[in-house]
C-alpha cells in the first residue's frame, strides 16, 4: 500500500518541482524561441501531426 501521508505528498511534490527546475535550466531560452518561431513555418500537416489527435477531436466537436 502506498504511503498517503502529508509528509510523503510534500516530499513527492518537492522532488517533482526540483526535476522541473532542472529541466528548465537545461533548456536554452534562445533555442526555445527559435523552435517557437520555426513552428510557424511548418505546414498544416506537420502542425496537426504535432498536435496528435487534437485536430481530429476538435473537428468531431463541431
Amino acid at each position: 500500500m502506498p504511503d498517503i501521508s502529508i509528509e510523503a505528498y510534500f516530499d513527492q511534490s518537492q522532488r517533482a518541482r526540483t526535476g522541473q527546475r532542472k529541466a528548465l535550466w537545461r533548456k536554452s531560452v534562445i533555442m526555445g524561441l527559435l523552435e517557437m518561431n520555426l513552428f510557424a513555418f511548418k505546414s498544416e500537416v506537420q502542425k496537426s501531426e504535432w498536435l496528435g489527435d487534437y485536430a481530429r477531436l476538435a473537428a468531431k466537436k463541431g
